[in-house]
């Protein structure tokens, strides 16, 4: 009888542990099971994004062809620059947070410029992956890229809001540095499949505003105006967004690294960065000091809408003596010498 009870009690152990054991595996199933759900959704909702933004690019082309023009970015309305395109409201819900609607997507939209193939368009977030961004690109091809983090005077910042003053700091260290009284919506942050971050941030139309931009190592980082795009990479440089008698206008100068001034109206199709099929662009002025010895470090092209260049020997061959008024598609210079020297304004 003893060893009967004895031999009943280990049974009932036994089986206890067993349970706590099936339990402890069932909630590890679970877990794996949700957390692979997930995955699954997020994996869904990459695809839908990207569809997503595909359906834009064909819809941008559309409206360019019929009007040879992109919508406007200043400010935004997709939804309804879109609509003869785009019959369905709810496309424009941001996935991120269904309830902005298309604000989100309107914030971080940038007009394409087709002469410059990493103009960034538009990006969409996934819902459940916040490190993933689909990116539609000026020549409107899609890729899904990292999503960076960044700060505003060191405290974590929201994309797609306005900031106003103080200093807007990026993952990779490179920075943009806002007047007092100077307000930009900081648009996008993310790292190219080349693994170049490209931080994108936007002056609204008719404001004057500046800012100074530090981009570390080869990081780009884009300043979007209604006169157009300055693009900086690796270096620093000053940018001013102002009016005068009623036109926008950009300029930006360079203490070291590379800028390119981008006209807002293009048109054209690119072909490879530095050449593309032309069209209309904006007036450029201002001045540039030339290395006297010419040194291949140093760089400059022009690029007419003609499809005719003004380059680095045209400058040196000149002896200072080469002006130039007229239209641009774009400007890039790499200059040697004093920033303050260095200086070129897009109107």
């Amino acid at each position: 009888m003893l060893i009967s009870n004895a031999t009943t009690k280990r049974s009932r152990a036994f089986t206890v542990c067993e349970l706590l054991v099936m339990v402890g595996l069932v909630g590890v199933l679970a877990s794996l099971i949700f957390s692979g759900s997930i995955w699954i959704k997020a994996r869904a909702d990459l695809a839908v994004l990207t569809s997503r933004c595909n359906h834009l690019g064909t819809a941008l082309q559309m409206h360019y062809q019929k009007n040879r023009s992109f919508p406007d970015a200043f400010p935004a309305h997709l939804e309804e620059d879109l609509s003869t395109y785009i019959t369905d409201e709810a496309f424009f819900t941001c996935s991120a947070n269904p309830a902005a609607r298309s604000a989100p997507l309107n914030a971080s939209y940038v007009t394409p410029v087709l002469t410059y193939k990493h103009a960034y368009v538009l990006g969409l977030d996934t819902r459940y992956d916040t490190d993933v961004s689909v990116v539609l690109f000026s020549n409107l091809t899609t890729d899904v890229v990292e999503k960076l983090p960044l700060t505003h005077n060191a405290e974590p910042f929201i994309l797609g809001n306005r900031a106003t003053g103080g200093t807007v700091e990026f993952a990779s260290g490179s920075q943009v540095q806002l007047n007092d009284d100077t307000t930009a919506t900081v648009a996008n942050s993310f790292r190219l499949s080349d693994g170049t971050p490209f931080n994108v941030v936007k002056f609204d139309k008719g404001e004057s505003g500046s800012a100074q931009l530090k981009a570390v190592d080869t990081d780009i980082i884009q300043l979007v105006s209604y006169a157009g795009i300055a693009s900086m990479r690796g270096g620093i440089a000053d940018a001013v967004s102002s009016t005068s008698q009623g036109t926008d206008q950009l300029s930006a100068s360079t203490q070291s690294g590379e800028v390119r001034l981008i006209g807002r109206v293009l048109a054209g199709a690119s072909t490879t960065e530095e050449e593309d099929a032309g069209g209309a662009g904006s007036g450029v002025s201002g001045r540039v000091n030339l290395n006297p010895s010419n040194n291949s470090a140093f760089r400059f092209l022009l690029r007419k809408p003609d499809g005719t260049y003004i380059t680095r020997e045209d400058l040196h061959d000149s002896n200072r003596q080469l002006d130039y008024d007229g239209d641009i598609s774009w400007v890039l210079f790499r200059p040697k010498g004093n920033g303050n020297q260095n200086s070129l304004l897009l109107r």
